[in-house]
């Protein structure tokens, strides 16, 4: 009688009896045969097998599973190999498309969608989700849309993408962004819109201010407040704080209505007092109670001009003594008024080596 030693082998997953023998002689041999069949059987279905199918049911069941072959078994015309499933009183539907390495979920209608349901507590639910008749992919976290793919462009919270990236809420970037074209602040609406520049101590704003229809450039990120400069429609410009040039140049400036710092020295009592030109190149001081001597100090560098001019009361009333660097109109100081004003302009090129001064009003009423 045979022995059956062979290694149960890979099969099919669909078990149907063979016809029993009519030779008794041959039972043992078909007892053989059947129980390899049935270890086949039981191996496919410990592996989780799907036999290779070639012919759609007929009248297929809802929740039925099949692996079509995509040639001889295609219930959705599209050429596909994969894995269905049938839908309850309706259509097949394609769970994995396998086809160069790549796997997909298709359909003839309806919804498309994975999901990854997180059952544990606190924890976040994914879904990708593809509407029927909608040419925009969504994803999805807990039913709520992230992110939407439509027409080669992106959303982020926005369903109706506009723009290559459209993002509906606030961004932050913690490195670079680097604009290769023009950037756009702003969508037209009536609203400021402005750039913040967040710093440690102090922030600034460059934005529109859309309730004066001007540009202002600013400290702080409110706008009508502690605006350096402002722009209007017709480009001109207002400058909100003091501009300090470092010494550069401006070239060709026009100036209407414009006034000079004056230097207040008060009533100097006598003594040494210095007339420092950062303070002002107008200068005011009264001579009183004993001799006066002025010393003049931070003129422009050598090359440049700097001028100031001296509005002196009471300067005849007590000996005044000047820098030894004036040269004065006919080498002498002018005589000064005892009780009144003179006004009195000193001019340099060579940052103070020179002084030349002279009166330009004497005795003014």
């Amino acid at each position: 009688m045979a022995t059956y030693t062979d290694r149960v082998e890979k099969s099919v997953t669909h078990y149907e009896p063979g016809p029993l023998p009519s030779d008794p002689e041959s039972l043992g041999i078909y007892i053989i045969s059947e129980l390899k069949r049935l270890g086949d059987i039981l191996l496919n279905q410990a592996s989780f097998r799907l036999e290779r199918s070639n012919a759609v049911p007929p009248r297929p069941r809802a929740g039925d599973i099949r692996y079509f072959d995509g040639t001889n078994a295609d219930p959705l015309g599209a050429g596909v190999e994969g894995l269905y499933v049938f839908k309850k009183g309706s259509h097949w539907v394609n769970l994995l498309a396998l086809d160069d390495g790549t796997c997909e979920i298709s359909g003839v209608s309806g919804d498309l969608a994975l999901e990854i349901d997180n059952n544990v507590s606190n924890s976040a639910n994914l879904k990708i989700r593809c509407d029927a008749g909608s040419s925009r992919a969504d994803f999805y976290v807990d039913n709520q849309v992230h992110i939407t793919l439509k027409g080669q462009r992106v959303g982020i919270l926005d369903t109706s993408p506009s723009y290559t990236l459209d993002v509906n809420g606030d961004g932050r970037f913690t490195s670079n962004l680097i604009a290769g074209g023009s950037l756009t602040v702003g969508d037209g609406d009536a609203e400021d819109t402005y750039l913040n520049f967040d710093g440690n101590a102090q922030d600034f704003r460059i934005g529109i201010d859309d309730g004066t229809d001007k540009l202002e450039i600013g400290a702080g990120t409110a706008h009508g407040t502690t605006a350096a400069i402002t722009i209007d429609s017709s480009a001109d410009m207002t400058l909100g704080g003091s501009i300090a040039c470092a010494d550069e140049v401006i070239s060709r400036p026009r100036f209407t209505d414009y006034a000079e710092t004056v230097n207040v020295l008060g009533d100097l009592g006598g003594g040494t007092d210095t007339i420092d030109l950062t303070a002002g190149n107008v200068v005011t001081a009264t001579v009183s109670t004993s001799t006066q001597t002025f010393t003049f100090t931070n003129p422009s560098a050598t090359g440049k001009a700097c001028s100031f001019t001296l509005i002196l009361t009471n300067g005849g009333s007590q000996t005044v003594n000047w820098p030894s660097s004036v040269d004065w109109a006919g080498g002498s100081a002018p005589s000064l008024t005892s009780s009144g004003i003179d006004v009195l302009t000193f001019t340099t090129v060579d940052a103070g080596t020179i002084w030349y001064g002279f009166a330009a009003g004497a005795d003014m009423k």
